[in-house]
């Protein structure tokens, strides 16, 4: 922060605190500081100049501006002396920046402000505010603190981003798309908002998924390295854009993981590969076998205890994720080869069966990342309850909707409201990039734009009723489907 010294008064108030410069009688440039802790003078002193310094300021401060007395009296506050061959106007800019920067900073004040920021930009708790408010927002906040009380970056661990769906009614095609490229852009701007209240910053350090689950749901090994490849060349771009080298996010598969610096003449020789069964006919490699097999080995829970679970308890949350999983596999094996003659009865003892196989293959995972990432705060995808320690997110920004048919797009798209939280209701999964597309509807009177995450079955509806638009493979935020509102057309009754 550089502040003009011709506008900055030689005393001022912010958040309570009082600074005044003077100079003493011996010409020694003296800070008083009413309500600042000396340690915080005394460390924003031992790292000057700080961030935002100008160039004009930091040129002085370097060359040879040096505190060398820091003291605290109770009449007076944090009195500060610095060198005298340093002019007052200079000084009072430079101890300004130091303190209103000490205030943004406090170490007191960190966690809150972030955990602030995580709910405005990031979590999910539409309609389970109760669990976060009594017991996750401490925990979170208490998380969050291990990091920033040590002045390094806060890391978070998201299970997530694993590939595209193989069903052509909910995704265009299986490379990242726009709504990868907006998720990915809403979860850079909440760094980007933590970088601006805390140094240090954060990451959220995304573990794929797509290896754990690839085999439950028809989709080769090699597409999901494609899909990876595809989000950090778009992350990239993003960064790019914004003119920042500091990404916020950081990506790893299994392999990352679980095979770090070994030879690959090596792994074939590491797990069985009998150790994993492939619940549906899939190309697998080697590498990626040996990781599942890995993880499977070391921390699969027993699979009766989920099945009694789930039999027992309906209103478990893990019973939610079963069902969902049931439904999504239901869906999606009409368009997996081995499955398309199948009765809707076969398909469906076949998804019950490779749900109960994801579920397992999800609580395995879980337990990896804890293993991995044990200091990590927790987020999740899934609708949890928010009481920690994981910590439901959506990945999309706010001013995108959701629609589950033409009718319910066409009413939010003439803003008559819409519920957006109606799938994490009653499935357990928040909507995400990787089981949808993005459509993108302009108002062909006002040129207003309504972004939509939805199946992508919906932009074939949508000529049905009137819509003039197609697949925009170079839309310079990501592929997306972009239409114009007919005006005449105002539903799809």
């Amino acid at each position: 922060m550089a502040i003009n010294p011709a506008t900055f008064p030689t005393t001022t108030v912010h958040s309570e605190v009082i600074a005044t410069f003077t100079r003493s009688p011996t010409q020694t440039t003296v800070l008083r500081a009413v309500n600042v802790d000396p340690a915080l003078v005394e460390g924003f002193v031992s790292r000057f100049p700080p961030a935002g310094t100008s160039p004009e300021l930091r040129k002085c401060v370097t060359n040879g501006f040096r505190a060398y007395e820091i003291g605290a009296d109770p009449a007076c506050g944090v009195l500060l002396k610095v060198r005298e061959d340093l002019d007052l106007e200079t000084a009072r800019d430079y101890f300004a920046s130091l303190i209103l920067n000490g205030i943004k900073e406090s170490p007191a004040m960190l966690p809150v402000e972030i955990t602030e920021l995580f709910e405005e930009h990031l979590l999910y708790d539409a309609h389970k505010k109760r669990a976060w408010k009594e017991s996750g927002l401490e925990l979170f906040r208490s998380q969050v603190e291990q990091f920033t009380s040590r002045r390094v970056p806060v890391q978070f661990a998201l299970p997530a981003f694993p590939c595209k769906t193989t069903n052509p009614e909910k995704a265009f095609s299986a490379l990242p798309d726009g709504a990868e490229y907006e998720a990915l852009a809403n979860l850079r701007s909440f760094c980007e908002r933590v970088s601006e209240v805390y140094e240090p910053g954060c990451y959220i350090n995304i573990v794929s998924d797509g290896h754990v689950f690839s085999d439950c749901q028809g989709t080769d090994d090699d597409v999901v390295h494609t899909y990876n490849a595809g989000l950090k060349t778009m992350l990239a771009q993003i960064c790019s854009e914004s003119h920042s080298s500091h990404p916020g996010i950081k990506f790893y598969d299994l392999s990352q993981l679980l095979l770090p610096n070994v030879p690959a003449s090596t792994r074939a020789a590491q797990v069985p590969r009998k150790c994993v069964v492939h619940p549906v006919p899939t190309y697998t490699s080697r590498d990626d076998d040996n990781c599942r097999g890995l993880m499977i080995a070391v921390w699969s829970p027993p699979g009766v205890y989920y099945r009694d679970l789930i039999r027992s308890q309906p209103d478990h949350p893990i019973t939610a994720l079963y069902r969902g999983f049931s439904r999504f596999m239901f869906e999606d094996l009409a368009y997996i080869a081995d499955y398309r003659t199948a009765s809707k009865n076969q398909r469906k003892r076949v998804a019950e069966s490779v749900a109960f196989t994801m579920i397992q293959r999800n609580q395995t995972y879980s337990r990896m990342v804890e293993s991995v990432f044990p200091m990590h705060v927790r987020l999740s995808i899934h609708a949890h309850d928010n009481a920690g320690p994981r910590f439901a997110v959506r990945v999309m920004p706010p001013h995108t909707k959701t629609a589950k048919d033409v009718t319910t797009l066409l009413n939010a798209a003439n803003d008559h409201g819409m519920d957006n939280d109606h799938e994490a209701r009653h499935t357990g999964h928040i909507p995400t990039p990787w089981h949808n597309a993005l459509v993108e509807v302009i108002s062909d009177d006002s040129e207003k734009r309504h972004v939509f995450l939805c199946k992508a079955k919906l932009a074939n509806d949508l000529l049905q009723y009137g819509y003039e638009g197609a697949w925009d493979a170079e839309h310079a935020r990501g592929a997306r489907f972009v239409f114009k509102i007919n005006s005449g057309i105002q539903n799809a009754e």
